[in-house]
Parts: structure tokens; C-alpha cells; sequence
């Protein structure tokens, strides 16, 4: 998470390039990134999540809507930053404070929303 928010503060239209890219063309954008031996494989965190949720250590919870919270609440905010900046009338200088902010907020609230 650390990674998404130090890239798109240094990057900041990088969401926008990454989704007309996704949407253009899905599979070569993949292959571009991460080559066809390398492509992200969410298999292991979820069934590392669908462990934990059988021995009790977590709530029940589908582990495909964790992963999708997280990228979520990390990324959503890069992307909606004209909506977010002009409607919370915050500077550049504050948006980056807050998504600093975030660094904390977004593993306490996943946290908050997993354990028993």
C-alpha cells in the first residue's frame, strides 16, 4: 500500500494513464507491465485470508472483496482527486497530507474491519 501512494503522489496521473491503458486493452497492458510470466497472482493472500477465516483469527470474510477494498481505498483517491480536492476545497499541499494520513488509516481500518 505504502508503494501505490508514494507512486501516485510522485506520479499523480498515473491512475488515469494505468485505467485508458486497462481499457484499451486488457491482456497486452498486463503482458506490458509485468510480462506473461510475472502477472499478479492474488492466489496465495487469498487463500492465506480463507485460512485464517477457518481457524478463527479473522471474521468471515470473502477474501476477493478484502483484496479489492485495499486496492480500492488506496487508489480511488489518486483518481478522484479534481472531485475530491474541489468539494473538500483542499490545496495540493493538503492532499498530499491527507493521503499521507492514509499511510495509517487504511491498514487500522482493514484491521478494524477483519478481527474478531
Amino acid at each position: 500500500m505504502n508503494e501505490y501512494i508514494d507512486e501516485m503522489l510522485q506520479n499523480p496521473y498515473l491512475p488515469w494513464f494505468v485505467f485508458n491503458e486497462m481499457h484499451r486493452d486488457p491482456e497486452q497492458f498486463m503482458y506490458k507491465i509485468w510480462g506473461k510470466e510475472n502477472l499478479p497472482n492474488p492466489s496465495k493472500f487469498l487463500e492465506q485470508m480463507q485460512k485464517e477465516v477457518k481457524k478463527g483469527t479473522i471474521k468471515k470474510i470473502d477474501p476477493m472483496h478484502l483484496l479489492m477494498n485495499i486496492l480500492s481505498m488506496t487508489i480511488f483517491p489518486f483518481v478522484a482527486k479534481p472531485m475530491l480536492t474541489r468539494n473538500m476545497q483542499l490545496s495540493e499541499t493538503q492532499f498530499k497530507k491527507v493521503m499521507e494520513q492514509r499511510r495509517k488509516e487504511v491498514p487500522k481500518f482493514i484491521i478494524d474491519a477483519i478481527k474478531k
